[in-house]
């Protein structure tokens, strides 16, 4: 196991063990089985993409709440192919969202330590930043996974567990990254004490993975119905077939 998914093991919270690209890409289906469905205009010369609630299971929603297509994603800060996903879709997604015609829930889904201090941090500040904050932060991952074989990842095995996330947060570069877009590192470090909330994501993690049936990231859902596979690509071609064209 890596290192920087160890140092949180000996943490009383209960991560889920959840891979990283649980789908197989084989092929859902393409066929148009839908008629175009017409722009749905946002109210008052709003942009639906301007349009982000917090959900009450936890999930954060951009877009028309009564879109007829609705996509729901469980995405690991940790994950590779989460911004594989990321970096391929995020602005189309956006382009479908502002139609209408689609909305968009994104969950972050934990299934190691430095996604728990990801999450605590980004969602310290507006809900309506978490988005947003969750595609930028895909955009650098490969300069934030670089801490992952960090050596001074020893050191912070050795702390207190109240330290540790911190110390994490500090060595990955996530205190700089979150305050550079309006999170201080005061704010961060003050979200990230905060034990009840991380027991609270922690069990909630825990309970989409038996819901939703989560054996890997990303996990999809349209509709209320499983899409087997993580490619935004294949995503793509399916919400244009059920009529987002």
């Amino acid at each position: 196991m890596n290192r920087a998914f160890r140092f949180l093991a000996l943490s009383p919270l209960a991560l889920a063990l959840a891979s990283c690209g649980g789908g197989d890409d084989a092929s859902t289906g393409v066929e148009l089985d839908g008629e175009p469905i017409a722009a749905i205009p946002a109210p008052d010369g709003q942009d639906w993409t301007e349009t982000v609630v917090k959900t009450d299971e936890g999930g954060f929603r951009m877009g028309n709440p009564d879109a007829p297509i609705k996509v729901l994603e469980f995405a690991s800060l940790t994950c590779h192919v989460c911004a594989d996903f990321s970096n391929e879709g995020a602005a189309e997604i956006k382009e479908l969202v502002s139609s209408g015609r689609v909305s968009y829930e994104y969950r972050n889904y934990l299934r190691a330590g430095p996604d728990l201090i990801g999450t605590q941090i980004m969602q310290c500040g507006n809900p309506e930043r978490v988005i947003p904050l969750a595609e930028q932060h895909f955009a650098r991952f490969d300069e934030f996974t670089e801490s992952f074989s960090d050596p001074r990842l020893r050191q912070i095995e050795t702390m207190p567990p109240e330290q540790q996330k911190l110390a994490f947060a500090e060595l990955s570069g996530m205190l700089d990254f979150f305050a550079q877009r309006g999170i201080s590192r005061d704010e961060a470090a003050s979200c990230l004490a905060d034990q009840d909330t991380a027991t609270k994501l922690a069990d909630q993690s825990q309970q989409w993975t038996q819901e939703y049936d989560i054996t890997g990231t990303p996990t999809i859902y349209v509709n209320g119905n499983k899409f087997e596979e993580t490619k935004w690509s294949r995503l793509k071609q399916r919400l244009e077939a059920m009529g987002a064209r």
